[in-house]
């Protein structure tokens, strides 16, 4: 198949609800168009279109019209639906990569005092430690966070230097 070369101009949000409409999009149950035409504004065409791309009659190009009864109010419902499930899907991420580094940090200090990851008998090279060390520092360094700015200004024995020697 020849590609062709992209040619569409850009559109207006009173030109992509005109757009919408005349290949088919139902717009007449209970969405009033200002309501549609933020909806577009805010979520972008292009974006919303992998939604409804399912209820187009034909998937070939150009002959992008909708099948009867497709209406705005669905494509709209699929979009949150699935936003909702990614949200809930990083929340959830979010509770167990919380809960992981909290056990594993539990753990190396328990076994290897606080500051696990300054010791040299991890199983990789002395440059990979090196390499490690030093992300953690500069990470360390840079950090706005409060909790770390009170770590090191109530101990003196927080900063890169006070690491135990590699090797």
């Amino acid at each position: 198949m020849k590609k062709s070369s992209f040619s569409k101009p850009a559109t207006t949000i009173d030109e992509q609800f005109k757009i919408l409409r005349a290949k088919g999009m139902n717009f007449d149950d209970c969405l009033d168009k200002s309501c549609i035409k933020t909806i577009l504004r805010n979520n972008n065409y292009f974006r919303l279109e992998g939604y409804w791309f399912e209820y187009y009659e034909s998937r070939l190009y150009p002959e992008h019209r909708f099948r009867c009864q497709t209406s705005f109010r669905y494509i709209w419902n699929d979009y949150r639906g699935d936003s909702l499930l990614r949200h809930a899907i990083f929340e959830l991420i979010e509770i167990f990569e919380l809960s992981f580094r909290s056990v594993m940090a539990n753990v190396l200090a328990r076994n290897h005092g606080p500051f696990p990851y300054s010791i040299d008998d991890f199983d990789c090279s002395r440059d990979t430690h090196a390499e490690v060390l030093g992300r953690i520092t500069g990470a360390v360094h840079h950090s706005k966070d409060i909790f770390i700015k009170k770590f090191h200004e109530h101990y003196s024995n927080t900063n890169s230097s006070s690491f135990r020697p590699i090797g």
